[in-house]
């Protein structure tokens, strides 16, 4: 008896625009952090895709609009990181502790530290890189000085002053770590600063 051949599922023209953007997107993350994002061109980013110019176009409007989404695609993976790191923790408290070092941690990773820290303040400038920011990493961390506030875990009535001051502290001390002669060196500095600063805020 004859065997039907297996139909595939034919891909709609939105599951193949999103693969082709996947596409674009891994192959510059893994461009801009071998080689940075200013010695990296567009002409290589096609090559290493084989996708035509106008297919890239279609996608970002050019290549800081393909560096934004770079950007944007590991601060999704830090909120992940960190979510899951605070699932350890034992109190509200403890989870601010242990979310600034999951995030610590995470910047330390050569990709995130070039593009993240070092590319991206550069060429998106620093309001665009601030409000990347404050859409992923800042709203977990506001969220986290809440509960601990509510807790009564933290001293401040005010969580927003609190988050921003502790935000503004992580985003400098993780920048000037990453682009001193010893990353490695200077991120235990500011984690170490960062453990004096919170626990100075403990009631």
């Amino acid at each position: 008896m004859p065997v039907k051949p297996r139909q595939t599922k034919k891909r709609t023209k939105a599951e193949q625009s999103a693969e082709t953007r996947a596409m674009f997107i891994s192959v510059a993350r893994e461009l801009f952090t071998s080689q940075t994002y200013a010695n990296t061109s567009t002409e290589q980013i096609l090559l290493s895709t084989n996708v035509t110019r106008g297919a890239l176009y279609h996608q970002f409007a050019d290549k800081a609009d393909l560096l934004r989404a770079v950007c944007e695609q590991i601060q999704q993976e830090i909120v992940k990181d960190i979510n899951a790191a605070i699932e350890k923790a034992k109190d509200s408290f403890d989870a601010l502790i242990i979310g600034c070092d999951a995030f610590l941690e995470a910047v330390a990773k050569p990709d995130i530290q070039q593009i993240w820290l070092i590319d991206a303040p550069a060429v998106l400038g620093w309001e665009e890189w601030n409000r990347l920011d404050r859409e992923y990493g800042f709203g977990l961390l506001l969220e986290g000085v809440k509960q601990a506030i509510k807790d009564g875990y933290l001293k401040s009535k005010s969580s927003e002053v609190v988050a921003v001051v502790l935000n503004g502290a992580i985003n400098e001390g993780v920048i000037w770590a990453a682009r001193s002669h010893n990353p490695v060196e200077k991120l235990a500095e500011v984690r170490s600063a960062l453990h004096e600063i919170l626990q100075g805020l403990r009631i």
